[in-house]
């Protein structure tokens, strides 16, 4: 059966990644404790998904700009790293507003308040 609209085309989408996670999931501890438990494993928890995600957005921009480079050439190149400090100050400003937020919780977890914590 051929989805018709975008709806069912999304619908039909969704439910094949949600396949595909259930069988492949991956299970993760629901708390890290770094005061109580193991101070490097914990660090390493949190730290190695981060290194990974960096290194696939450094694979990312080199892949585009090879293919934007050879095969659109040097105008739209040129177009691509003069883009690149907006993009960068747009995630700064993302990553600041996140890091805010998350000191936020943080501190609530830490007071015991529930009512905070579901912000």
């Amino acid at each position: 059966m051929l989805p018709q609209d975008a709806a069912d085309i999304f619908d039909h989408y969704m439910n094949v990644i949600h396949s595909f996670t259930d069988e492949r999931m991956i299970i993760m501890p629901n708390k890290i404790d770094f005061i109580g438990g193991n101070t490097k494993r914990c660090l390493m928890a949190m730290a190695l998904p981060m290194i990974a995600a960096m290194f696939l957005n450094m694979m990312y921009n080199l892949v585009d700009s090879l293919w934007i480079g050879n095969l659109l050439g040097k105008t739209a190149y040129a177009a691509l790293t003069n883009s690149t400090p907006i993009i960068l100050i747009l995630t700064s400003v993302a990553m600041g507003a996140t890091n805010g937020v998350s000191i936020l919780i943080s501190q609530a977890i830490g007071a015991k308040d529930k009512k905070k914590q579901r912000v």
